[in-house]
């Protein structure tokens, strides 16, 4: 055994059962220091710790974007803030009849996350907008209804493509 590790092991008729392995806190240092030296160290060929895909991978612009504007704001600038999540109450207010409908449908228990392709009378309601308005007929499975773009929409250009 290591110097500086000890191993306990008690039974019940000597006092509280305990087992375990107890280091010694230099010991924990020590370790935790080489592990912290080792993920440093880029070695003699720095692309060689990474895969060639993460190695290719680019960060986000808009998050970064969005960094460089909350240190503006941090700052005290003053900043509309339009790049990523939820848009300031302050500066965009919900309107009283969306306040209203949340509190009617948090009556309603609908805390839940709807289905991924959207509410189902959501997605007729608009069926048959199209229909009366446009003059167009889709099945029901054609219309989807999603909160976020990027991660719903990026198929569709695929779909059906004309060439």
């Amino acid at each position: 055994m290591e110097a500086g590790c000890e191993v306990r092991l008690a039974s019940a008729a000597h006092g509280p059962l305990e087992c375990g392995i107890v280091v010694a806190m230099q010991d924990v240092q020590s370790a935790h220091a080489d592990l912290t030296a080792h993920a440093n160290d880029a070695g003699p060929d720095p692309a060689a710790r990474l895969s060639q895909m993460a190695g290719a991978l680019v960060g986000s612009e808009i998050l970064k974007i969005a960094a460089e504007i909350r240190a503006l704001m941090g700052q005290g600038v003053p900043v509309c803030n339009l790049t990523v999540g939820d848009f300031s109450p302050k500066q965009f207010p919900i309107p009283e009849v969306l306040q209203q409908a949340i509190l009617r449908a948090l009556e309603r228990s609908e805390t839940n996350y709807p289905a991924a392709n959207g509410q189902v009378e959501l997605r007729q309601a608009i069926q048959r907008f199209y229909e009366r308005e446009l003059g167009l007929r889709y099945p029901l499975d054609s219309f989807l209804v999603a909160g976020g773009a990027p991660g719903d929409l990026r198929p569709l250009p695929h779909r059906g493509r004309r060439r």
